[in-house]
């Protein structure tokens, strides 16, 4: 249990899994949640203490693991999977256990939990009404990885929709900047608004995404030191949101791209009520791919196509010549 309340403590946001043997357990407030939530079985480690003093518990199979992450992801919530290190058979005293990884609503790499035709961004937020505001969106599972910044809060609101994240990363001080999302974007609620569990170092913003992008084994993605100057609150929210994904996935490598850092106006801005009404990916009373837009003119062969075909219907080129490329 001392084990256990230590890597608790160090995920305090999340859900621990704790693997014990054939089982992944959870203990106190978690246990009582999960089963509840999860219509799990809920007992006790009370190994004959007062019933006041016993240890509530309840415990998944770690082979159908994947559906209850999938179900509490659902729900809003981040997983923290600690396994065991060592192999009990041979181990001395307590097995070695740690935390491997974080599965986060934006941070998913089980592919056959995700939609293989969109995107499953994390998305991150800068900035306030004075300096502006940065927006920066990652798919973990293809690298993908893109950044704007928008002069008012309603341009920021129109982007965020548009990328349409599964989570999004504040800063931890940054109460006003969370408000502002979750009443301009309502659907986002349902959404987790994490935490930052780290404040940014003094390194300029174009000097900590360089660290990180190379942290994250791709030399080849190491972003422009020019945008520092050019879109520093785009730069900001794209170092914020890989840190974030980074520290998920501890003593592990993340891919990603190239940061493609855009103008707003290089593409046609569809608010968010345009693209409700038009039903470009969903429809209005059932938000079901089928019926919309892309599900009719979709006749790609690949889900990596399926997915560009998706990014181009939501942001629609102005420019003459890149049209007719295109």
């Amino acid at each position: 249990m001392r084990q256990y309340l230590d890597v608790k403590a160090r995920y305090p946001d999340a859900i621990v899994f704790f693997r014990l043997g054939d089982f992944y357990e959870m203990f106190y407030d978690d246990a009582v949640y999960v089963a509840r939530a999860l219509n799990l079985t809920l007992t006790t480690r009370d190994k004959g203490k007062e019933k006041d003093e016993a240890v509530p518990m309840c415990g998944v199979p770690h082979h159908a693991v994947r559906s209850y992450l999938a179900k509490l992801n659902e729900l809003g919530h981040r997983v923290a999977l600690c396994e065991q290190l060592e192999d009990p058979k041979v181990a001395r005293g307590i097995v070695r256990r740690d935390v491997v990884r974080v599965v986060t609503p934006g941070v998913v790499l089980d592919e056959e939990l995700l939609d293989p035709r969109a995107p499953s961004y994390v998305a991150a937020v800068a900035g306030d009404g004075r300096r502006g505001y940065g927006l920066a969106f990652l798919d973990v599972t293809t690298g993908h990885f893109r950044a704007t910044e928008a002069s008012t809060p309603e341009a920021l609101l129109d982007e965020l929709a548009r990328a349409e994240p599964r989570e999004l990363v504040v800063a931890r001080d940054d109460a006003d900047l969370a408000a502002l999302v979750r009443r301009g974007y309502p659907r986002l609620v349902q959404t987790p608004v994490a935490e930052e569990s780290q404040k940014p170092s003094g390194l300029d913003d174009a000097k900590t995404l360089d660290a990180a992008l190379d942290g994250a084994g791709s030399p080849d993605a190491a972003s422009d030191g020019e945008l520092a100057a050019r879109a520093p609150m785009a730069i900001a929210a794209a170092a914020r949101v890989l840190r974030y994904a980074r520290a998920t996935q501890p003593g592990a490598t993340l891919p990603v791209g190239r940061l493609e850092v855009f103008q707003r106006a290089d593409y046609l801005v569809i608010d968010e009520q345009a693209r409700n009404h038009l039903e470009l990916t969903e429809t209005i009373l059932e938000r079901r791919r089928q019926g919309s837009l892309l599900d009719v003119i979709d006749e790609t062969r690949s889900a990596m196509g399926g997915r560009l075909l998706r990014r181009w219907l939501l942001f629609p080129l102005v420019d003459v010549a890149r049209i007719r490329r295109r």
